[in-house]
């Protein structure tokens, strides 16, 4: 069984379900920017499911793409969107329930991101990326959720693992679904920032006491998840560390949270007097090394260490801090030369 990827039973069985009312059925995902989709396919032995289910097997990557207006959104007026996902007549999306140490969790709409608009990930990510989650979600989104939470995945990178849940959650309404996998995750949905925007752009409903939730009751399922650890807790304790926040979205401070736990605190206080700026309308500290986090500190960037993408990424922020520390010499950021394999 492979806990970081949805169970293949669940994949299989929705499969099958459609195919046997006489549907068209296509599988397709986009893997890691750095993996092609047949590397991932082979290790999800997704041929034979796809054959077992009488589906297709499609490559959402190198299967093309049109670029649809987005009137709706707020960071992105038009997305490149999978041909596949504009021209189906249902979407179902059967995503593993996980925490995620940037966005919080990774539900329906986290990971629609990947299958839907392959394309945007990297914009999405050097731009606005939670932002970019709520406008992909007003141009196509799910008809259908199915998320395994069989065995959730809790947050690897920050101190969790895998979670047996014994559960299966679907719903109609994305934005619903993972709202209530929130609360089972222990999780305030408010605070999940592509939720809450999706909300108020009218993808879906987030207010748990408006959803109709059936089976079993969400009280006696939950379980705490791993979710990033507040960065500003962990420099009060640390004192040479300070976190000066602006107006700052959730991904930024989350990622600051996961880094901290992955550095460590004997790393973290060995690292001299450190400033690190989140979020707009806030200058660095005079006299201290800043590291500027994200785009909304662009017009500082000559006063730091700036690492520009929404959120930055996470071994950017870690090379960060051991350049400020002098254990190594020179910045190297991940997008750096990065090319997506398509095959």
């Amino acid at each position: 069984m492979i806990y970081g990827t949805t169970d293949r039973r669940i994949v299989e069985a929705a499969a099958r379900l459609f195919v046997e009312i006489g549907c068209r059925v296509m599988i397709g995902e986009d893997p890691a920017a750095n993996r092609s989709s047949r590397q991932v396919y082979a290790g999800f032995d997704a041929e034979a499911l796809a054959r077992r289910a009488g589906a297709e097997l499609v490559d959402m990557r190198t299967a093309g793409y049109r670029t649809v207006p987005a009137p709706l959104g707020r960071e992105f007026r038009e997305l490149s969107v999978s041909r596949i996902a504009l021209e189906a007549d249902l979407i179902v999306s059967v995503p593993l329930m996980k925490s995620h140490p940037l966005t919080g969790v990774t539900l329906t709409l986290k990971k629609y991101e990947r299958g839907a608009a392959p394309a945007e990930k990297k914009a999405f990510h050097q731009r606005n990326l939670s932002q970019g989650i709520a406008d992909l979600s007003t141009v196509v989104h799910p008809g259908l959720t199915i998320v395994d939470a069989i065995v959730a995945s809790d947050n690897w990178v920050i101190g969790g693992g895998v979670r047996p849940m014994g559960l299966v959650v679907a719903g109609a309404d994305p934005v619903a679904t993972d709202a209530v996998c929130c609360h089972i995750m222990q999780a305030d949905p408010y605070k999940v920032d592509h939720l809450r925007a999706a909300a108020e752009m009218g993808t879906g409903e987030i207010d748990l006491q408006r959803i109709e939730v059936l089976g079993a009751k969400i009280e006696g399922v939950s379980a705490p998840f791993t979710l990033p650890a507040d960065p500003l807790k962990v420099a009060a304790e640390l004192g040479n560390i300070d976190v000066l926040v602006g107006e700052a979205c959730s991904g930024c401070l989350n990622r600051l949270g996961e880094v901290f736990m992955t550095v460590g605190k004997e790393k973290l206080a060995a690292a001299g007097p450190l400033t690190v700026v989140v979020g707009k309308g806030i200058a660095p500290a005079a006299g201290r090394t800043n590291i500027l986090m994200g785009r909304c500190t662009a017009a500082y960037r000559d006063q730091g260490i700036y690492l520009a993408d929404c959120a930055p990424m996470t071994p950017d922020v870690i090379q960060a801090i051991q350049y400020a520390a002098g254990e190594v010499t020179q910045m190297r950021y991940s997008w750096d030369g990065m090319e997506m394999a398509s095959d």
